[in-house]
This record gives structure tokens, sequence and C-alpha cells, in this order.
């Protein structure tokens, strides 16, 4: 994508003369289960910020429905819906980049724990997820109300 830090880090790839770092500017969201489909896993990180304790990215639930594990750098409700419940993936914490290497590194040392805990979440997401599930749910609750 295109945030805040991309200039500063395509500086210092510049300057560590990093090849096998690859910067991909904004996908049209039509390409994205293309790209998607071609990772092993999927990278979602947040800022370590207390406001984040209790969000869920919804970059989460495309690469979780196409089977995809993710490493997750968001820590207290998405750590616990799709790491501890879902089994989808490995926590690391936000803004360490020791931890984030040693997830890759885990995760690239055993491909057969890496498969299944993308089929978790992939079920997961599904069981958990559905939108018309969801949606049918919120609108009978909204009919007892009014």
């Amino acid at each position: 994508g295109d945030g805040p830090e991309k200039p500063r880090l395509l500086e210092k790839a510049k300057s560590m003369d990093l090849k096998a770092v690859t910067f991909i500017g904004n996908i049209p969201r039509s390409a994205m289960s293309t790209t998607i489909a071609a990772c092993d896993a999927y990278i979602v990180p947040l800022k370590r910020n207390d406001l984040f304790l209790g969000a869920i990215p919804s970059k989460l639930f495309e690469p979780l429905a196409m089977g995809k594990p993710i490493l997750l750098g968001v820590d207290g409700e998405a750590r616990d819906l799709f790491i501890t419940r879902g089994e989808a993936g490995v926590f690391f914490e936000p803004e360490n980049a020791r931890e984030l290497a040693g997830a890759i590194l885990s995760m690239i040392a055993d491909r057969e724990r890496t498969k299944e805990m993308g089929m978790k979440g992939k079920q997961y997401v599904a069981g958990n997820f559905n939108r018309k599930v969801i949606a049918s749910a919120f609108y009978a609750k909204l009919k007892t109300i009014i």
C-alpha cells in the first residue's frame, strides 16, 4: 500500500541495498484475491496503541477466508478471536521486528502446522463471521426491540 511510513521504508531499503524486498503500491480491490492467493501467509501489523485493543482489522477476513494463515501484530480482541480461539496464525507483539521475524521463521520451519492454521482460520471465519448469518441475527434482534 501507500501508508505514511512508505517513503522512509523505501529509503531504508535502498540504503541497505535490499534485493529481496519489493514494495508494491496500492492494488485494486479486483486484484486482491490473486495477490492474497500468491502469499504463503498474511501479515497484519498495527502500531502498539491501546486504541487497537478492541480493533478487528477488516483486512483479516479475505486471507482467512482463502485459507491463509496470519501473522497478527494486533493485540486484544483480534488476538483472542483469531489466534487463541480460531488458531488461525501466530501473534507477534506490535512493532516488535524480532518477534515478527521469529513468527515468520516458525511458519517456514513447520509448513504442515502453517497450512493447518490456514485451514482452521478458514473454518473459523466461515463459522463465525458469515455476513448473511450476522445480518439475519442482527435483523432478528432489531425486530425484538421495535
